[in-house]
């Protein structure tokens, strides 16, 4: 059987020991204080994409242990709406072990601090 017509993938991004899955699509992502971003387009991906790699760097370099316990609790990030609203905001929820609400997509160094003290 194929996906109906309205159907979206989960995406996922992939460094080269980490694999987490962008959630921007689950109608029950909402579960930050702030709400979810609709779902990324091609390019707002690849920065998120390519900033996580940036991050995922700076937390093995320098916090290696840290990235050790993200490393193997890390399986879901929901993304936010960038902007001034939300720009160095804590996206913590309490939403489980392994969800991470991210609304940092052009700063590796915030990116990392983001994950870092919200898992």
């Amino acid at each position: 059987m194929s996906p109906g017509p309205n159907w979206l993938p989960l995406r996922y991004v992939r460094t080269g020991d980490l694999t987490v899955a962008v959630n921007d699509i689950d109608p029950n992502r909402d579960i930050f204080r702030y709400p979810p971003a609709e779902r990324l387009t091609h390019g707002q991906f690849e920065q998120l994409s390519a900033t996580f790699h940036g991050a995922w760097d700076i937390l093995k370099q320098y916090y290696p242990h840290a990235a050790d316990t993200i490393g193997v609790t890390l399986n879901t990030i929901v993304p936010a709406p960038p902007g001034p609203r939300t720009r160095g905001k804590s996206m913590a929820a309490g939403a489980g072990l392994g969800v991470v609400g991210v609304n940092e997509y052009d700063d590796p160094m915030r990116l990392a601090t983001q994950v870092l003290f919200s898992t």
